[in-house]
């Protein structure tokens, strides 16, 4: 529960959650989750654990929709605290990284590049 009520206060506290901020979030709230769905040493309750594997699922569904726009992938290497690294800390496979990093690119030539 700190967990979810720590990521509720981090995104309400600017009054306006950033988009480079989604990914992130939902990253650790994933980690969380997902620790303890596959905490086997007894310090978890069975139902606690069910609970925990039913809120992977929900978030991988919220997570699968940041690839219908590129802007969550264009935010993240945008950011001066992400950028690609961010990706590759958290071992994403190198063909998403590249294609994040091809995004940008093609943005930035068709829209910026004078």
């Amino acid at each position: 529960v700190q967990t979810f009520k720590d990521c509720t206060v981090s995104l309400s506290v600017a009054n306006t959650p950033l988009i480079h901020q989604v990914i992130p979030v939902i990253d650790h709230l994933t980690t969380k989750l997902a620790n303890a769905a596959d905490d086997e040493s007894g310090a978890t309750s069975l139902i606690v654990r069910h609970g925990s594997a039913n809120g992977v699922e929900v978030l991988n569904k919220y997570y699968s929709k940041t690839d219908e726009s590129v802007m969550y992938r264009v935010a993240m290497v945008l950011h001066p605290k992400y950028k690609l690294e961010y990706f590759r800390a958290k071992k994403w496979k190198k063909k998403w990284i590249k294609q994040a990093e091809a995004i940008v690119r093609e943005i930035w030539k068709r829209d910026y590049l004078p």
